[in-house]
């Protein structure tokens, strides 16, 4: 009701000569009826999903509407390509889409300049690094197993380690 009156107030005012007051009135009834049709607006959009989380389960008409307006509005229609043209086929949308990505993606060369290796002093020794690099014996495997808990954590094949030392 306020929205009607708020805009027979307007046409009212529209009709009338162009003054100062004129246009101050109808700027603020334009601002007012704005405020009352984003209202409205709110309102009915609550009121369609409420609706929709009742009736949703339903094999109903409104649900069926509802998904395929969802639907159209998550369905990606045209887009720009790299040169500025549009692009609606399905296709080409899709080659438009990877090789984005794949430029998006894709990893750069990454030059390091020589000087930059000597700044950081070697932390494990040359010996260290061969023992690191070795493969360790069963015996140390072993060890190493029995050491573990028993039900800790499981191993890259699902098996906790009381598998392994049972069997």
């Amino acid at each position: 009701m306020r929205i009607s009156s708020l805009m027979q107030k307007l046409k009212k005012i529209q009709g009338n000569k162009s003054s100062k007051e004129n246009n101050r009135l109808e700027t603020s009834l334009q601002n007012e009826l704005n405020e009352w049709l984003y209202r409205s607006e709110v309102l009915w959009r609550q009121k369609s999903r409420e609706l929709w989380l009742k009736e949703r389960d339903k094999n109903s008409r409104f649900f069926h509407l509802s998904t395929i307006i969802c639907r159209r509005r998550n369905t990606i229609e045209a887009v720009n390509n790299n040169a500025g043209d549009w692009v609606a086929e399905p296709k080409e949308i899709r080659n438009v889409f990877l090789e984005n990505f794949k430029i998006l993606f894709s990893e750069e060369e990454v030059e390091t300049p020589q000087q930059l290796d000597d700044l950081v002093n070697p932390c494990i020794l040359d010996v260290e690094n061969q023992l690191l690099c070795s493969i360790p014996s069963p015996k140390d495997i072993m060890n190493t197993l029995f050491q573990m808990s028993d039900l800790k954590a499981l191993g890259p094949d699902d098996f906790p380690v009381l598998f392994y030392k049972e069997y």
